[in-house]
Order: structure tokens, then C-alpha cells, then sequence
């Protein structure tokens, strides 16, 4: 079968909205993107993992993308508050990478996890194995056919059981 694909989301939006408006923007539209492309060739499971203070206003150049990737249960926020005027984020990668990592999932992210890696043996896996680096050519999406290198899986097998 076909493994769940776990989307860095805040890497994502930022690539595509670096791409797209040559600037640092954080664009949901590079999720979905993303997202579409693993369910329309077949991925039963895609989850996007955001920073919950993504929904507020000003956070994102496509609101309305965001919170319909939301409704289709394709995001999953993280935890994010407010206090004081001071924000209080969770790290959104720690998710990404136990999710992944609990259900064989791949990891679709320009991030390579140096700051994570070595804090558990199965994050390790995950970013060894694992990571699937996406190339945005504005709202085109690329994959490389051997993403491990020469040597490694071709990304059909990778992205298979």
C-alpha cells in the first residue's frame, strides 16, 4: 500500500510563497498543492500539520485555502496561544516527525531536521529514509525520481510500503 504522507506545513507555505511572491510569505495554496497531488494519485492519508496562530489575520496571503484544507481534514493545528501579547507556539516539527514516524508516513519538507534528528532513534528513521523535498516552479509541483540519490529508492518505492 501506499504510505501517509505528512506535510511539513509551515516548510511548504513558506517555499511556495517564497516561489510565488518572491518574498517570505506563508501561502496555504503550496499545501494544497501538495495535498492534491498525493490524493489524487491515490494516498488515502495526507495530514498537514500547522502552527495554530496561522489562523489569525495577517498570518497567511490565502485565508480562505487554509481554513478549507482545514474543514477537509487535511491540516491538523498545533498548539499556539497568546499571552500577554506574547506568543506561545509548540514546536510544529516535533508533530510532524512522531507522526510520521508512528505510522511509516513520508515526510514532505525542504527542512532537514539537524536541530531534531538525533533527539529520537525513530525521528532518525524518518529523516534518513523518509523525506520527500518538494520543488515549487511557481504553482508547479516536482518531485525528483531519486530522491535518496542514484542509489537510493526510486520515489514510487519510496512513497510504498
Amino acid at each position: 500500500g501506499l504510505r501517509p504522507i505528512v506535510i511539513d506545513g509551515s516548510n511548504v507555505a513558506m517555499a511556495h510563497g517564497n516561489d510565488v511572491f518572491s518574498a517570505k510569505v506563508f501561502s496555504a495554496k503550496g499545501i494544497k498543492i501538495v495535498a492534491d497531488y498525493f490524493k489524487q494519485n491515490g494516498h488515502r492519508t495526507v495530514v498537514a500539520f500547522v502552527p495554530q496562530f496561522r489562523k489569525k489575520s495577517g498570518q497567511v496571503v490565502d485565508r480562505a485555502v487554509l481554513e478549507g484544507l482545514e474543514e477537509e481534514g487535511v491540516v491538523v493545528f498545533t498548539p499556539s496561544r497568546e499571552v500577554d501579547r506574547e506568543r506561545i507556539t509548540s514546536y510544529d516539527d516535533t508533530f510532524v516527525l512522531d507522526y510520521a514516524a508512528k505510522h511509516g508516513g513520508i515526510v514532505v519538507t525542504k527542512d532537514n531536521y539537524r536541530d531534531l534528528a538525533h533527539s529520537r532513534q525513530e525521528w532518525m528513521e524518518v529523516v534518513k529514509k523518509r523525506i520527500l523535498m518538494p520543488t515549487f516552479v511557481k504553482d508547479d509541483l516536482m518531485f525528483s525520481d531519486d530522491p535518496m540519490g542514484r542509489d537510493g529508492p526510486s520515489l514510487d518505492q519510496l512513497l510504498r510500503f
